[in-house]
């Protein structure tokens, strides 16, 4: 009965409306059998009264449990017995010989019996009700637990990373920081602040600071219980005193104060970030000096010191510009100050001023100024630079203004005598340069540009080094000696193209201490002197070309006189003996007749010569162009020549080419220039001599060389060798001396076939060699060699010409 009670009382609700329900489902129930029965009642029908009764009692225990059965079988049995009477129930019609009490036993056992059941019914569905809902707060309970420790651990890892993050602010805080309890000992500290202190970190933690730093201690500790009472902090406190480390020294640190609260406002702590500002204060104890000496300097200063603000508008100025303006510092500010500028001068600040704030960078320009003492307006310098923040934005302008008219009218005259020896330079054709000692560059003034011709620089330069690298022992200290020039002539072309001469003149100067030695000089156009002294040094040429040819004029004379005259005398003495004795004698006869026969050819030959140098040299000789073979054309001239060669006992030696070779060209000419090459070679040859005459072809081109062993050429003959009437040494067989136009005649003909001729010995007594170049003629074609119209005609040469026309 007491674990049923105990039951009953788990299944009590909670509310008044949840008690009363099923009492009163029990009694609206009652309500409704007790109005069917009073209907049945009226229409005479009969009803199970007692049957109907039970319904109330199993609806109040089955929705309230006991109590509520009971209360439906109490009001049951109120209403039988009230309402109905004994034969309410029907009982006794049913069982007659059943009592009233009988049926009123039975009717409670009944109710009872429901009211049981109903009770257990309840029960069973309440504690399965109970047992699902245990479970899902079981559930639900296993849920916020699991939760609950993750949210630990998210709250553990928070705390370990705020730890971490404490830990590396402290580590890597560029200030002192640290936390002191209550009662004012260190509980956590950085390494910064420990060397503001000069002690260890680990001698810090656990003690008071007034033990670890005595007199800072004393200065801070009021601040600190200041902030534990009233819970607010204290920002950038200046503390003097002194430190372990610097016991002789007074620091000055600046100190922050934060309290430490409870979620209840309790401090338990204060947070200090200290910064040591020793050097600071310092600094700014020197700034401070350093300003008093920059006013001292402005106030005594000869030039105006004055800033401006951003906008360009005068701030302040120094003492010597109100002197000189007139204007009081107030008067002077802001655009104040222009009242004293020269109003040429106004618009164009105006226009500049804008400019140089926009571009925020130095400025500088000259300015008219007018002096309140004399009227005068000066020139003055005026230059401005911008100080600026960390951001690049302008904090304010400070500048100067230099009185420079002195100076200004010192170049104006500067200018004015620059510019008349820039005239006078450019009238003479000149120009000034000076050597830099220092970087060895060099500064002109050449109003002509003449330095800038064409390879001029290189040279010039080269020849400047090598004036400026001599020793100089011959530079005079004193003006007392003339110190000693260079001189140099460049030929130079402009960049126009054209030519002309310069003469470069310098000298060593002695200049300032620092600057010591200098290279200066003159650069001339000496173009028109140079072109005098060559047209004098033509003139004299000619004029010893004159004097040469005159002189060679009278040598010619007299050799062709001597040449002509000595085979007159065979030619006189054959002829007497032929008068007087030829008849007598036979043989006689036949050796006058020879030598008067060889000394006419011999004649003859030099009369050819003369007349052909002579149309040579007019251009009136003609060739007689033909198809020609060299093999007939060298057995020609070797026929020729061969009487003088076997007379001097001679070998010659002739190697010809393998096979036929054509020239187009005069044949009889042709001949006449290998005899006379063959008879030169003969003439300068010894007795029993050798001469060499060879012939091959190269290419398109035919080559004859003529060697000899005899006496040779000397090198500077080389070159006049086939000018005309040269003979440098006496032929060695008399008999044949010649007038010295044989290798003349060669070269020109040579020439007019389109070859060439040079000639190599070397030297005395090596003999000589002559080659000869000529083009061949193209049998399969039938094509001429190119040759110009030029070279059809004979080449002037420089002979008397006037006399042999």
């Amino acid at each position: 009965m007491s674990s049923f009670n105990k039951s009953s009382e788990t299944l009590k609700p909670r509310n008044a409306f949840a008690v009363l329900k099923p009492y009163i489902a029990a009694l609206a129930s009652l309500m409704v059998i007790l109005g069917l029965i009073a209907a049945t009642h009226a229409m005479n029908r009969p009803a199970p009264i007692s049957l109907l009764l039970l319904i109330p009692v199993a609806v109040g225990a089955f929705l309230g449990g006991f109590g509520a059965g009971i209360l439906a079988l109490i009001l049951g049995l109120a209403a039988d017995h009230f309402l109905f009477g004994e034969s309410a129930f029907g009982i006794q019609r049913l069982f007659p010989y059943m009592d009233e009490q009988v049926r009123l036993v039975f009717f409670v056992a009944e109710g009872l019996l429901l009211s049981g059941i109903g009770h257990w019914h309840r029960l069973s569905r309440f504690q399965a009700h109970e047992s699902a809902r245990r479970q899902q707060m079981l559930e639900q309970e296993i849920v916020r637990r699991r939760k609950l420790e993750e949210s630990v651990v998210r709250s553990q890892r928070a705390v370990k990373s705020q730890l971490a993050e404490i830990e590396g602010i402290y580590a890597t805080a560029p200030v002192g920081l640290c936390f002191l309890d209550r009662d004012l000992r260190f509980v956590r500290i950085n390494r910064r602040l420990a060397e503001i202190h000069g002690v260890p970190v680990e001698a810090h933690i656990g003690r008071d600071i007034q033990e670890v730093v005595p007199e800072v201690g004393r200065a801070i500790i009021p601040l600190l219980r200041r902030v534990i009472v009233s819970g607010e902090p204290i920002l950038e406190k200046e503390i003097s005193g002194t430190t372990p480390n610097s016991s002789q020294t007074q620091r000055v640190l600046l100190a922050s104060f934060f309290p430490i609260k409870e979620n209840d406002g309790f401090v338990s702590g204060v947070n200090v970030a200290v910064k040591d500002i020793t050097g600071q204060k310092r600094f700014e104890d020197t700034l401070r000096e350093s300003e008093e000496r920059y006013r001292l300097l402005a106030e005594v200063s000869p030039l105006v010191i004055w800033t401006a603000a951003p906008d360009g508008t005068l701030v302040y100025a120094s003492h010597h510009w109100l002197e000189y303006s007139g204007l009081t510092l107030e008067q002077s500010r802001g655009q104040g100050w222009t009242s004293v500028l020269h109003p040429e001068d106004r618009e164009r600040v105006f226009t500049e001023q804008p400019e140089a704030l926009r571009k925020k960078l130095p400025y500088e320009t000259e300015l008219r100024f007018r002096c309140h003492r004399t009227g005068e307006y000066r020139w003055h310098l005026i230059r401005a630079l911008p100080l600026c923040d960390e951001r690049g934005e302008v904090r304010q302008w400070v500048g100067i203004a230099m009185d420079i008219h002195q100076m200004k009218c010192g170049e104006k005259a500067w200018r004015d005598g620059q510019a008349r020896l820039l005239l006078a330079l450019e009238a003479g054709r000149m120009a000034v340069w000076e050597r830099d000692s220092s970087s060895g560059g060099i500064t002109w003034l050449d109003p002509t540009d003449m330095h800038s011709a064409i390879g001029f620089e290189n040279q010039f330069l080269a020849w400047v080094r090598d004036i400026a690298e001599r020793n100089l022992p011959s530079v005079p200290e004193s003006g007392d000696q003339p110190a000693e020039s260079y001189s140099q002539e460049f030929h130079i072309v402009s960049p126009d193209g054209q030519s002309n001469w310069v003469e470069a003149r310098g000298q060593h100067v002695l200049g300032n201490r620092e600057s010591g030695r200098r290279l200066v000089g003159v650069l001339s156009n000496v173009t028109d002197r140079k072109r005098a002294e060559e047209s004098l040094r033509h003139v004299k040429e000619v004029e010893e070309a004159l004097r040469e040819a005159d002189r060679r004029k009278d040598e010619f004379i007299a050799l062709l006189a001597h040449e002509l005259r000595n085979p007159l005398a065979p030619i006189l003495t054959s002829a007497q003996l032929l008068k007087r004795r030829g008849s007598e004698r036979p043989e006689l006869l036949e050796s006058a007749t020879d030598s008067i026969e060889r000394q006419v050819k011999y004649l003859t030959r030099l009369i050819n010569d003369l007349l052909d140098i002579s149309r040579v040299a007019r251009g009136k000789l003609q060739l007689s162009f033909e198809v020609t073979d060299m093999a007939s054309v060298i057995a020609h001239a070797i026929e020729v020549c061969r009487p003088v060669i076997e007379k001097n006992q001679q070998e010659l030696v002739h190697s010809a080419a393998g096979q036929p070779i054509y020239l187009w060209g005069d044949p009889a000419r042709l001949s006449q220039i290998i005899a006379n090459l063959l008879m030169n070679a003969a003439k300068f040859t010894p007795v029993k001599g050798r001469i060499e005459l060879a012939m091959k072809q190269t290419g398109r081109e035919i080559s004859i060389k003529v060697r000899d062993n005899g006496i040779g050429i000397e090198p500077d003959a080389l070159e006049h060798i086939f000018e005309p009437f040269v003979q440098f040494e006496r032929p060695l067989h008399s008999g044949h001396s010649g007038l010295g136009v044989g290798l003349a005649l060669v070269k020109s003909l040579v020439e007019m076939h389109g070859g060439k001729i040079s000639v190599a010995s070397a030297g005395k007594d090596q003999g000589a060699e002559f080659s000869i170049r000529l083009p061949l003629f193209d049998q399969s074609s039938g094509r001429k060699p190119d040759r110009t119209e030029a070279e059809d005609e004979a080449q002037p040469i420089k002979a008397l010409a006037s006399d042999l026309q």
